[in-house]
């Protein structure tokens, strides 16, 4: 009972992938030779799972219809990415696996060495995987950025730093974004990894910075939300909020909007950074938000989801 939760937890699914043959086979990885056990009975539990056209019996995921589904060895906590033929998944135990999108066959593995601590990145012909290296005696060790090939999953080159990344990493032409905790938002070339420059705030940078062709805007965890110049890290303008900015802002033409720890939504100028409106929620609001539409949706921590008009910020 527990071995079959445990493998249906750790499993990925693919629901509706465009593309996909819809034929509900079961996609599987290389099984461990050491137990010839586990490998029949994870066969087995394969084989019970892909009968063709299985369907949800949940009306949540009506019409959804699976695809394909791939058992991994281990969990995964980190969302995956993909582009228009793979997807990339990071595990828990600090493996990278490159699945083919129409059928969720294995393509390649890598292992970076340490954990992966984001989102794997993916650009036009590498991806990049963030990890946190680990002392031998436990201790975290810095940080680890590898770039992969995305065809066959082989070490392009590997870079080490002092500080642990503590945001996801943003691509914008040759440059790779990202934060660390030292406070600073950091610009790497991305054909080396070597750092371009950095721009320091006055806390840790945890979100994800948003990349645009005049102007990187993140936040921090001093409350700021920073506009910079992305050749030379020039600072543009700055708006300071009453607690930590942790989401992705989100762009709609000439404006921005974003979420701070302090309750409120904001909207400003994306040129100038001037206040438009600000919003209050109930509690802190750390996802980034969505623009659909006239209206911004913003999630807080008051379990309420927030529609809130571009124009005004009314609900």
């Amino acid at each position: 009972m527990h071995k079959a939760i445990s493998i249906i937890l750790s499993s990925v699914f693919a629901l509706g992938l465009p593309g996909a043959e819809r034929k509900g086979a079961v996609a599987t990885a290389q099984e461990s030779a050491r137990n010839p056990g586990a490998k029949a009975a994870g066969s087995a539990r394969q084989e019970s799972l892909s009968e063709a056209g299985a369907t949800s019996t949940s009306p949540l995921a009506l019409p959804f219809k699976r695809s394909w589904q791939y058992l991994t060895e281990s969990a995964s906590s980190i969302l995956p990415t993909l582009d228009e033929a793979r997807i990339y998944l990071p595990l828990v135990g600090g493996r990278a696996v490159c699945l083919d999108r129409d059928t969720g066959s294995l393509l390649w593995t890598s292992e970076p060495g340490g954990l992966i601590s984001a989102p794997i990145a993916v650009g036009e012909s590498s991806v990049y995987i963030a990890s946190r290296r680990i002392a031998e005696d436990g201790s975290e060790a810095g940080a680890s950025l590898r770039a992969v090939d995305k065809g066959t999953g082989l070490t392009l080159w590997v870079r080490d730093y002092e500080r642990r990344f503590t945001s996801s990493l943003a691509l914008g032409k040759d440059r790779i974004y990202v934060g660390s905790a030292d406070g600073s938002l950091y610009a790497l070339a991305a054909s080396s990894g070597e750092p371009v420059w950095k721009f320091p705030t006055q806390d840790v940078v945890r979100g994800r910075a948003l990349v645009t062709e005049g102007a990187i805007y993140f936040g921090s965890d001093d409350g700021a939300l920073y506009s910079i110049k992305p050749e030379d890290a020039k600072l543009l303008w700055r708006v300071q909020t009453g607690g930590k900015i942790i989401g992705r802002p989100a762009i709609d033409g000439p404006v921005l909007y974003f979420g701070s720890g302090d309750g409120y939504a904001y909207s400003v100028d994306a040129l100038t950074g001037k206040l438009r409106w600000r919003s209050r929620t109930g509690a802190a609001i750390e996802a980034a938000p969505v623009v659909v539409a006239d209206r911004v949706l913003v999630a807080s921590f008051d379990n309420f989801i927030y529609a809130l008009a571009k124009a005004s910020g009314d609900r």
